[in-house]
């Protein structure tokens, strides 16, 4: 981040530095009075007590506009060189007066290529994310899928019905007979090795992994638009920083080129005003680019239209505590174990895998079932003494015809009902083909089991990283706040420094970049502590839109049942 170019100009005499136009340790000075207007500087300089020692006072001394930055104060705050630590930012609106357009023009600022603007908030954007987020519905279309195909499996214990029709001629030296059959089969399965029922629990476990896939997924993209949202509110709060920083960088330069009107400034000045401006005004076209791709990435998450410019309608960031500050680690890991869909989504993986050994055994195993067939046919015969027709058909087990069975015969305009029972063993390629299955499904189960494993060892890191980050991220809130009471002293001594010829422009510039930065990063700090609750839920896996959107740590109760026996 770069500097405020005059800061100083409001905050040595204005909101940051009250002491400096009342009574001190050092006297009472009056500063000089500042008219744009005119070409010199009118001075009234009552001496300091006699007991005090006071600098005299420089013609270079600079005049201080209070109201300059009136509209950042609620960012800057009251700083003294006592630090304040707040629990949240203030986050004032963008003065559009002071955006520039981008291309020469060509773009408008804010919405850049966008067609309009709208307000969103972190609630809504949750909401439209669980409705409209791409990766969900395709998630939720998976589960759909493995949803039909667990009820499909409960075909294998319904009973198989064929029909057949057949029409036929033949001849036998002078006598042709015709034969028209038709039957109807109903094949009920008693046994069939396990395939059915090992079957139909594989696609069950399928189906419940695809659940709680479906509900990763769901929490997966909770995190991800509440971390751009915070991304969002952030490139926001850095854009009005950085429109402040033009503001006050034109006012230096006017007041630096009227120093050199009434004679007390000098070319060098006037250039490093110049430059400071130049870079803040493309500092801020570049934080405008930044703010308008960060809309189009919570655009993208929402799978809403990219013509529209996405603003947060938040203007106060707060440090809210997401989660119990008083919940150990260890704690957190119980959480996670219980909550993470991740692990009983690889828990049925595993046990699906198990299951497809015994669907791969199935074939080595006899089939039985019971039958009924209800046979029609109609014979005619010619060229002979008589007419005969008949019809046979074979019943199969599991509905494959060429698998033998018993036949039924007739001539003649008949009908033929039939029942019985069928054993049939069939070893295709001396079960070899099978015994490979086996195996390899073996293999599955053990990499299913494996992957589960990591998996474990995946969400305990992320746990245990997460807590990291969020203990980090508190205690970078309170480091960034001494940072600004800190620069803002700096940069009021600085001021003080050049006004009585002890200092020069250039380390009040360098004063002006430390408090810029300073600010910057306080703002970075609160977004980050947000963040880093936002990870932390999920990490234990309790986020959803209410665990986001409260205003204190939910209650959730640690159950150490699923925890023990694992290691962390």
């Amino acid at each position: 981040m770069r500097r405020f170019t005059t800061l100083l100009l409001a905050l040595s005499l204005g909101t940051l530095c009250p002491s400096v136009q009342a009574q001190s340790s050092i006297g009472a000075v009056k500063q000089p009075a500042y008219n744009p207007g005119k070409k010199k500087l009118a001075q009234k300089y009552d001496p300091p007590p006699p007991d005090t020692m006071v600098p005299p006072v420089s013609s270079n001394m600079r005049p201080s506009d209070p109201g300059v930055l009136e509209d950042l104060k609620p960012i800057i705050g009251e700083l003294t060189p006592e630090v304040q630590l707040e629990d949240s930012v203030i986050i004032p609106p963008v003065p559009f007066n002071q955006i520039i357009p981008i291309g020469q023009n060509k773009l408008p600022p804010i919405k850049l290529e966008a067609s309009y603007t709208e307000p969103i908030s972190l609630k809504q954007a949750l909401m439209v994310a669980l409705g409209n987020n791409l990766p969900i519905q395709i998630s939720k279309a998976d589960f759909d899928s493995n949803y039909y195909k667990y009820l499909g499996s409960f075909g294998g214990f319904l009973p198989t019905m064929s029909m057949s029709y057949i029409n036929q001629k033949t001849s036998s030296g002078p006598i042709t007979s015709s034969q028209s059959p038709f039957f109807i089969m109903m094949i009920y399965p008693v046994f069939q090795g396990g395939a059915s029922l090992f079957g139909m629990l594989q696609a069950r476990h399928t189906q419940v992994a695809s659940k709680y896939a479906y509900s990763a997924q769901s929490k997966d993209v909770l995190l991800s638009v509440a971390q751009k949202y915070y991304d969002l509110v952030l490139n926001r709060a850095l854009l009005t920083i950085r429109t402040k920083a033009v503001e006050v960088s034109k006012f230096q330069l006017k007041v630096n080129e009227d120093l050199k009107a009434a004679g007390h400034g000098t070319d060098f000045e006037i250039m490093q005003s110049k430059t400071q401006l130049a870079e803040d005004k493309q500092d801020l076209i570049k934080q405008q680019v930044a703010f308008r791709k960060a809309a189009l990435r919570l655009s993208v998450a929402l799978n809403s239209s990219l013509l529209v410019n996405l603003a947060p309608i938040d203007d106060r960031i707060t440090k809210t505590e997401l989660v119990d500050h008083k919940l150990s680690p260890q704690q957190l890991t119980a959480l996670a174990i219980a909550n993470r869909p991740e692990l009983q989504q690889y828990e049925h993986l595993r046990l699906a895998a198990r299951r497809a050994i015994q669907v791969a055994a199935a074939p080595l195993y006899p089939r039985a079932g019971f039958f009924t067939a209800n046979i029609m046919n109609q014979g005619v015969s010619g060229g002979g003494a008589g007419g005969q027709g008949s019809s046979s058909v074979v019943i199969p087990v599991g509905g494959s015809v060429s698998a033998g069975g018993i036949s039924e015969s007739g001539s003649g305009a008949n009908s033929t009902f039939s029942r019985g029972f069928i054993l049939n063993w069939l070893l295709y390629g001396a079960g070899v083909g099978s015994l490979g299955d086996m195996a390899a499904a073996r293999a599955q189960a053990r990499k299913a089991m494996l992957s589960a494993n990591q998996e474990l060892q995946t969400v305990i890191e992320d746990v245990r990283e997460s807590f990291l980050d969020s203990e980090t991220s508190e205690s970078e809130i309170e480091v960034t706040s001494e940072a600004v009471a800190a620069s803002g002293e700096a940069l009021r001594l600085a001021d003080l420094r050049l006004r009585y010829q002890l200092g020069t422009n250039l380390e009040l510039i360098e004063a002006q970049r430390d408090y810029i930065n300073a600010l910057s990063r306080r703002v970075e700090a609160f977004i980050g502590y947000r963040q880093s609750q936002a990870k932390l839920l999920h990490a234990i896996g309790l986020i959803s839109v209410d665990t986001l959107c409260a205003e204190k740590p939910s209650d959730f109760k640690v159950n150490f049942g699923k925890y023990r026996g694992r290691n962390p």
